[in-house]
């Protein structure tokens, strides 16, 4: 962060290692926030309320059906 404070560079190649722990890491809180997401800490009634799935809420899905309404 000293040497690249506003990351122009990408050294991903240069720290495989890293990038790959960076990476399992990401996965993994992801995984955490779908389970809650889903009602795996907190119960199925606003998840069934809501019904929304996972991938909703990244936009993907949602852009799709905005398209289809218009």
């Amino acid at each position: 962060m000293l040497n690249d404070p506003y990351e122009k560079n990408n050294i991903i190649k240069q720290k495989p290692k890293i990038a790959a722990e960076l990476k399992a890491e990401l996965a993994s809180f992801l995984e955490s926030c779908q389970g809650s997401f889903e009602g795996d800490e907190y119960g199925q009634d606003s998840f069934n309320k809501l019904r929304q799935q996972w991938s909703d809420q990244f936009g993907k899905k949602n852009q799709a059906k905005q398209k289809g309404s218009e």
